[in-house]
């Protein structure tokens, strides 16, 4: 009798594991994802003021502020005096500080984020877009040199490219390559 359910036992094993295999098989002929996920790039924002929900967003890739704002459920005021932004998509690592009087949005003002918030979001830096503060959160870069690296871009121009820095004295190769990875790829 023993027998019997060992032989019984070992068959239904033996089932369940040509189940599996066969199941793997088909959804791997099939290409059917386990779920599904929309196929949009992500944008990371953040709204800041006096209000609860502030903080960074990451939403769809073109959305537009105003399309944003009615998703945190705020109002902008209905006098019509609101000055946002164009109805032009938000970008990655924009900051949006906003102004609110009784629960409704009366201004706006734009800026990007810090260097430190983008490099833990994982949002890529670009050198025109960095503050003399920023350039200090990268490592190897003091208050001395931010300074002549933020002089230099006044009086000679923008970067354009992290390679564009070997121009300012203080840069080499070796930082260039230190810093590599926090900004845009060219």
């Amino acid at each position: 009798m023993q027998h019997r359910h060992g032989l019984s036992l070992l068959v239904l094993l033996c089932l369940a594991l040509l189940g599996v295999d066969i199941g793997r098989h088909v959804l791997v002929d099939q290409n059917v994802p386990t779920f599904f996920m929309e196929n949009r790039p992500a944008v990371q924002i953040a709204l800041e003021g006096d209000w609860e929900g502030a903080g960074v967003y990451q939403i769809s890739d073109g959305f537009a502020l105003r399309d944003v704002i009615k998703m945190t459920g705020l109002e902008i005021a209905r006098s019509g005096q609101a000055e946002l932004p164009e109805a032009e998509p938000v970008r990655t690592g924009e900051r949006y500080v906003l102004q609110i009087v009784d629960g409704e949005i009366t201004g706006c003002s734009q800026a990007w984020m810090t260097a430190q918030q983008r490099i833990a979001l994982g949002i890529p830096l670009h050198p025109d877009r960095m503050t003399q503060d920023d350039w200090r959160s990268l490592p190897g870069i003091g208050e001395r040199l931010a300074a002549v690296i933020e002089e230099d871009r006044q009086n000679n121009g923008d970067y354009l490219t992290l390679e564009s820095l070997r121009r300012v004295k203080g840069v080499g190769q070796g930082k260039l390559g230190r810093w590599g990875g926090f900004f845009l790829s060219p």
